[in-house]
């Protein structure tokens, strides 16, 4: 299973965690208010890319290409 890793900067915070990429499609999808804390093995395995979510701009850089993102009112970059 690849797993996709995900930066969300939100207020004063940064959370990062590895899931599946239907997991992460419902995060963006929801919105970092619904994010659940994951605590982390203290490593990040080899993975399928890295999506970063900046609540605080509205912008998501997209460096994976296992699901397409979309987030309406979010500026969206393709880093690959």
């Amino acid at each position: 299973m690849s797993l996709v890793t995900l930066i969300i900067i939100h207020r004063q915070h940064i959370f990062v965690m590895q899931s599946h990429y239907r997991v992460i499609e419902d995060l963006i999808d929801q919105g970092p208010e619904q994010l659940r804390i994951v605590r982390s093995k203290g490593t990040l395995e080899k993975d399928a890319g890295y999506i970063i979510y900046d609540a605080n701009e509205s912008l998501i850089i997209n460096g994976q290409h296992a699901f397409p993102v979309v987030k309406q009112g979010f500026t969206i970059i393709h880093a690959l």
